[in-house]
């Protein structure tokens, strides 16, 4: 028996090592240096925990919660959550759950904010609530002695008294859940491509839209083939526009293409035997941010906030 043979367990540790290294290093911005972590960051990275689990990396750091990742907000991000928001001094940000959010929008009341977390290109909107400060009250409230203790459903024990006093009153109780166009699926299950060059994704030329908001343009977005880049939504909270690209082969009708396309036709309609999609995301100052690829169309297709819970 060869001494070198590594185990099967030895194996999946150096796999899950190079996901968490391709993962962390494809998450940095196009030309930034290599990431090599240390033994700390082995130690303590949520990220490479989360591989070790045999769960999907995520291409983002995600949003946490007192210090810790909390995941349910990408992967039931349309689901609402209950969050604590603290108003700080500073006006660009607030504090969800000890997490700083960067404000987007808010309204006059200072009730209903549109926020963005780190690197993730979805708007999420916090709304407050006014809701019961006891919601659950014993039914023999009214009886016996004021100094009776109750045990609450959550195990606290509170005294008659202070259930009878404060029966009527409300508490303001914060809902946070995406309200992005964009589909959060498509970073939990599509193929992550690199992005070689910031520049790579600089219109040669614009068939469609205008040079601050091109809506189709001609690029080569990995230095050599043109492709041609057609809009399919935009956030309108963090405007991230998510881009359908297709290569721009002999014979292409660009023109019969651009018809179809202003008479509401979907790119992905332009290739019938397209059995996968690439998609690039791009920031309103026409920065490339992230590539992707896909064999599910459904995720490309915009989501209507009204239609989420």
């Amino acid at each position: 028996m060869n001494k070198y043979l590594l185990s099967a367990h030895d194996k999946l540790l150096i796999t899950q090592s190079i996901t968490w290294l391709k993962t962390i290093n494809e998450a940095q911005p196009a030309g930034s240096p290599q990431i090599y972590p240390t033994a700390a960051d082995i130690d303590s990275s949520a990220l490479f925990r989360r591989i070790r689990a045999g769960l999907t990396p995520m291409p983002w750091a995600p949003p946490t919660r007192h210090g810790h990742p909390a995941y349910d907000l990408i992967e039931d991000a349309r689901s609402e959550h209950p969050t604590d928001l603290v108003v700080t001094g500073d006006p660009d940000h607030v504090l969800l759950d000890d997490a700083s959010w960067r404000v987007l929008a808010r309204d006059n009341s200072g009730r209903d904010y549109r926020l963005a977390f780190g690197n993730w290109p979805l708007a999420y909107r916090a709304c407050a609530h006014e809701v019961k400060r006891w919601p659950e009250l014993p039914r023999d409230l009214d009886q016996g002695s004021a100094q009776e203790l109750v045990r609450l459903g959550d195990g606290r024990l509170i005294s008659k008294e202070i259930l009878r006093r404060e029966r009527d009153e409300t508490r303001t109780q914060w809902r946070l859940r995406c309200c992005s166009p964009l589909n959060e699926r498509l970073y939990l299950s599509a193929q992550r491509l690199p992005l070689d060059s910031l520049g790579n994704c600089s219109p040669e030329k614009i068939h469609d839209g205008t040079a601050g908001k091109p809506r189709v343009f001609q690029c080569r977005p990995h230095a050599g083939e043109a492709w041609l880049l057609f809009a399919l939504c935009q956030d309108p909270w963090t405007l991230i526009t998510r881009y359908l690209a297709l290569p721009i082969a002999d014979g292409v009708a660009i023109d019969a293409w651009l018809d179809r396309f202003r008479n509401g036709e979907s790119p992905m309609e332009f290739h019938a035997k397209a059995k996968s999609w690439r998609v690039y995301e791009i920031a309103d100052d026409g920065r490339p941010l992230s590539a992707w690829e896909t064999n599910r169309p459904e995720l490309l297709q915009p989501v209507d906030e009204a239609t989420t819970t």
